[in-house]
């Protein structure tokens, strides 16, 4: 009976350790257009925990990239140039949706993003 009882106990955990998954990356709204710039040249999604993902779909020079709370405290902040499709990562330590904002600004113009 105990070796019966342990082994259901071992079968309910292994059922609720394996149904546990994560939520899939959530695309982020991007708003803003000016010039060339506008919100189909990149695409950004906050992925499996906490990186913040950036595509960008045209060669941009000179483009920055700032992430900060809604309060205004900086994140992160990069000025680079990219290449067409090519991807740029942000850690954010103890993201909680709905606490930043995304603004990716270059001389065609600027978008930005609540996440």
């Amino acid at each position: 009976m105990k070796k019966l009882f342990l082994l259901f106990a071992c079968f309910i955990i292994s059922i609720s350790v394996f149904s546990q998954s994560k939520a899939p990356a959530r695309d982020i709204l991007m708003k803003g257009r000016f010039g060339n710039f506008c919100p189909t040249s990149v695409r950004v999604n906050m992925s499996l925990g906490n990186t913040l993902v950036t595509t960008f779909y045209e060669k941009i020079d000179n483009v920055t990239i700032t992430v900060k709370k809604v309060n205004g405290d900086i994140i992160s902040i990069q000025t680079m140039s990219v290449e067409e499709f090519e991807t740029f990562n942000i850690e954010i330590d103890n993201y909680a949706p709905g606490s930043y904002i995304i603004e990716i600004e270059a001389p065609e113009g600027s978008l930005e993003g609540r996440f």
